[in-house]
């Protein structure tokens, strides 16, 4: 186009008419060079699409010139189909890279949403009710400890009736066909073992974390003391995120599988290796072993940090005075 067409469509595109406008030169065919002019650049699944077609198109009006066949050219660059078939003991499953890779980014990220979401919610409650002097009402009926874990099991059960919900209203949605075939497609496929592992890692690593983060509540005497007592629990949280790609990769690495024995990771990367792989029956019973002990043990920790810390006001702590609370309680 000339000088007055490109003023013409950079003004259409500047008052919003058009979404985006594609300028193909007259010399494309030498060096295949376009240019893709719109407000949003950065929708890749789109660039992609449309990159692969300029492909195609250009590639035939070559083979035009030269007198080939196009038809013959696909034949003879046919690509591979690899198909990936999953072995798991003597089972054998079809599963596709991006079904399964994508199927457990979502489990994963639900997972670690739920602890963190929920996790915050016990270490704000606790705050609240302790800055608003409502925790000297309530233990004036029953004992820190029952207090404590009412506190974890009550909000627990708000994350599990929430996920339950969720799914009756995909059922419903799903019998009553408003879900459209492509939209059931994407959801990943759930066998019953791995839902049995969502649910079994969720109600652990939720209770792991809610002991923390109400340890986190009765230490805290304003919301800055509970966010900096928070980031190394957030951390740990984060880190199974930022190798996730590693361990997908390897999930039978060494450190895959010592971090899937790590109870403050097994929730999530154990999790992740019994998704993608089929780590060996004693990896999985020693991570759970070893994932409720844990449980128990902090449980008996943050509750007696709970009992003393939850009456205490106006007074900075320090983590040694926190040790101290632990073995005097």
């Amino acid at each position: 186009p000339g000088a007055a067409q490109d003023s013409a469509l950079n003004a259409l595109l500047d008052a919003e008419a058009i979404d985006w406008v594609l300028r193909i030169p007259a010399d494309v065919l030498e060096h295949g060079r376009c240019e893709y002019h719109g407000r949003v650049v950065s929708n890749f699944t789109q660039l992609e699409a449309l990159q692969g077609k300029l492909t195609e198109i250009l590639r035939a009006e070559r083979l035009r010139r030269l007198d080939l066949d196009p038809a013959l050219l696909s034949e003879l660059t046919l690509r591979a189909d690899l198909r990936t078939i999953q072995h798991r003991g003597e089972a054998t499953s079809e599963a596709g890279f991006e079904s399964l890779y994508f199927g457990t980014l979502t489990l994963v990220m639900i997972l670690y949403m739920t602890i963190l979401v929920f996790g915050s919610m016990i270490q704000r409650s606790i705050l609240e009710d302790k800055n608003q002097h409502i925790t000297e009402v309530v233990l004036s009926g029953m004992s820190a400890t029952q207090f404590f874990t009412g506190k974890i099991l009550g909000i627990g059960a708000v994350g599990l009736t929430q996920y339950l919900a969720w799914l009756v209203l995909g059922a419903v949605a799903a019998a009553l066909g408003l879900l459209s075939s492509a939209n059931l497609q994407a959801l990943p496929v759930l066998q019953p073992s791995t839902l049995a592992a969502f649910v079994t890692f969720y109600v652990l690593g939720f209770l792991l974390y809610a002991g923390l983060f109400a340890a986190v509540g009765a230490m805290s005497t304003t919301d800055q003391e509970a966010q900096q007592l928070m980031q190394p629990l957030v951390m740990l949280l984060v880190l199974p995120l930022v190798i996730m790609i590693y361990i997908f990769q390897n999930p039978d690495s060494a450190a895959s599988v010592v971090l899937s024995l790590i109870p403050v990771f097994t929730p999530l990367v154990m999790f992740m290796r019994i998704n993608i792989s089929a780590p060996p029956l004693w990896q999985i019973a020693l991570a759970y072993g070893l994932l409720i002990g844990s449980v128990v043990l902090v449980f008996i920790v943050s509750a007696r940090i709970f009992r003393v810390g939850i009456l205490m006001t106006g007074k900075k702590l320090s983590l040694v005075e926190a040790w101290r609370w632990v073995r005097q309680a």
